[in-house]
């Protein structure tokens, strides 16, 4: 607690004492109002703060011998907890708690500008973009893949609506393609058979594809749906889980490609 100067939150105490100070001042009656109840979003903010830090604290007391918080920047720390204080949804908090902990454990490794998208981020948007990490194929080089065809039901029926997407597009997560999709390709004009390796859920799905007669290079049609640099750090940073009816999936996905399974 002392190691990242949280104490600087206003205490239960200090604010009971400001209250009471409040009420017995000579100030008029709607002047009183005004100031307790200020005082009263001060700790709620504050309680906010604590929240998110404890999530943060959870994590690094497994894993002590990777807790640097000492060397995190004091103005980092002050441009995020004053970010924070306004989030009082359970799963945004669980995003934000697990990004003080990766900034702890490998200080200056979360840039700012990924607190400044998330302080733009909504219980409903941070619940998608769950989602949409739950939806991600990982490679050997921990890049994450989403796959995602937003106009399938499948897809709808997990809450990837346009609106959902085109949002968290706009706060800087993803790149939405909804009419020209993304594809993954080599620039190297003599390979004639593209492949790529994605891993789910502990198995491996190679991934190969053929010049086209319509094209003139190989490429692998990957969805609607691309992380951006922030989002793939985010990635890394939440939990995901494994979605059963995706996994059984992922073969229609690429139904258009020779697809091959295999076990890590």
């Amino acid at each position: 607690y002392d190691k990242l100067n949280m104490w600087m939150l206003p205490s239960q105490a200090a604010q009971d004492l400001l209250i009471e100070h409040y009420k017995n001042s000579d100030d008029p009656p709607e002047l009183k109002a005004f100031k307790i109840k200020s005082v009263a979003k001060i700790l709620k903010e504050s309680d906010n703060q604590y929240d998110i830090y404890k999530i943060a604290q959870d994590d690094l007391d497994a894993r002590p011998e990777q807790d640097h918080s000492e060397d995190v920047d004091a103005e980092w720390l002050s441009r995020f907890m004053d970010s924070c204080k306004h989030v009082c949804s359970d799963d945004v908090k669980l995003i934000w708690g697990k990004l003080l902990a990766e900034e702890c454990m490998k200080p200056d490794s979360v840039p700012t500008r990924l607190v400044h998208i998330l302080s733009n981020l909504d219980r409903q948007s941070a619940q998608a973009f769950f989602t949409i990490c739950n939806l991600c194929l990982e490679d050997s080089e921990l890049h994450f893949t989403p796959v995602i065809f937003h106009k399938q039901d499948f897809f709808r029926n997990l809450g990837l609506s346009f609106m959902i997407l085109s949002e968290l597009d706009s706060i800087g997560l993803i790149r939405f393609a909804p009419t020209a999709q993304h594809i993954m390709s080599s620039d190297d004009p003599l390979i004639t058979e593209y492949e790529h390796d994605f891993i789910y859920n502990s198995s491996i799905y190679s991934v190969k594809s053929s010049k086209s007669s319509k094209s003139d290079k190989s490429f692998i049609r990957i969805g609607d749906v691309l992380l951006t640099e922030a989002g793939q750090a985010l990635c890394r940073i939440i939990p995901r889980q494994v979605i059963p009816e995706f996994e059984e999936v992922i073969p229609i996905l690429f139904m258009h490609y020779t697809v091959s399974k295999s076990h890590l």
